[in-house]
């Protein structure tokens, strides 16, 4: 399996079939892993869901809304396993999301009610910024979209849940040049921030 970043920003997009065939592999040699955070209390919250640990959704609620009210999200939620995970590897090689984001406070978005789901994984917008590049057109500023028809995305960090706090080194391996966190370094790192 190669573990190096798939892309390059001189080479061509990844496609979601390949992010697809790593998320088979990545799967397949994290099982037992994955599997055994299940039902298990990882982060020491003493409260079990359903599937897992929902340690995303507990580490947000305690940052304050002050401070949320900063950022923007997407929140990778829908779908299989298979599906969120290749998901989540394409927005990482792409730097591209297609669906929608939006603040991690206020408003009835679908983003918003994402939030409330279990999260496997979430991402995050860089302080004040939006979370799509934007460039001037008719005199507004508008997102970028790529040839996939994926907005371009200016990631400031990737949450991961605890279901696949496994796979987080391997992340980092494959895409050193994207922030990715466990959940339970959720606050930290909205400390580093303010």
């Amino acid at each position: 399996m190669n573990r190096e970043n798939p892309r390059h920003e001189t080479e061509k997009l990844v496609s979601i079939e390949e992010s697809k065939g790593l998320a088979k592999q990545l799967l397949t040699l994290y099982e037992s892993q994955i599997r055994n955070y299940l039902q298990k209390d990882v982060d020491g919250l003493g409260k079990l869901y359903t599937d897992y640990q929902d340690s995303t959704s507990h580490f947000l609620k305690m940052i304050s809304e002050d401070i949320r009210e900063h950022y923007q999200g997407h929140g990778i939620t829908r779908g299989s396993e298979l599906d969120r995970l290749t998901a989540l590897l394409n927005i990482m090689a792409n730097q591209a999301i297609k669906g929608e984001h939006g603040p991690l406070v206020g408003g009835d978005s679908a983003v918003i009610r994402a939030f409330q789901k279990e999260i496997e994984f979430l991402v995050i917008s860089k302080k004040d910024k939006p979370l799509h590049k934007e460039q001037g057109k008719n005199g507004r500023m508008q997102p970028i979209f790529n040839e996939m028809n994926q907005w371009q995305a200016d990631i400031g960090t990737i949450i991961v849940n605890t279901k696949y706090y496994p796979l987080v080194s391997e992340f980092r391996k494959m895409f050193p040049n994207v922030s990715i966190i466990k959940a339970s370094e959720l606050t930290e790192y909205f400390k580093e921030k303010n």
